[in-house]
């Protein structure tokens, strides 16, 4: 009778560690599948936001009437690309700074522009 305690003591003590075993390889490989989701849907994100940037040079270039001289391997359309791009990250900062602001100075910034913010209205 003891002998078969025992037995069943160790038996317990061995799907103890089994299941702690298991639960440890679950939390490690849950950390891992959060990771790649979030690293996935920051690619997405990244996708979609060039994808609107180009649309967006694409639509304002389609209107533009440009003559320009080189081309190819002296970057003209690389440095082209990466003014439209800043513009585009100048305006968002911009934007956001807009919003932020309490509506009285955000009124003053619309109707006068920087000037308005210090006080000094543009003359009519």
């Amino acid at each position: 009778e003891n002998l078969q305690i025992l037995n069943t003591e160790r038996m317990y003590e061995a799907e103890a560690r089994g299941l702690e075993t298991k639960a440890s390889a679950l939390r490690k490989y849950n950390e891992a599948a959060t990771f790649l989701e979030l690293a996935k849907m920051h690619i997405e994100a990244e996708r979609d936001v060039h994808i609107d940037q180009a649309r967006a040079m694409g639509g304002a270039l389609a209107q533009a009437q440009i003559r320009m001289y080189g081309g190819g391997a002296d970057g003209t359309m690389d440095t082209i690309r990466g003014l439209f791009t800043s513009g585009f990250g100048l305006g968002e900062i911009l934007e956001g700074v807009s919003q932020s602001m309490p509506e009285g100075l955000r009124d003053r910034l619309a109707q006068n522009g920087i000037r308005g913010l210090f006080g000094r209205p543009n003359e009519p």
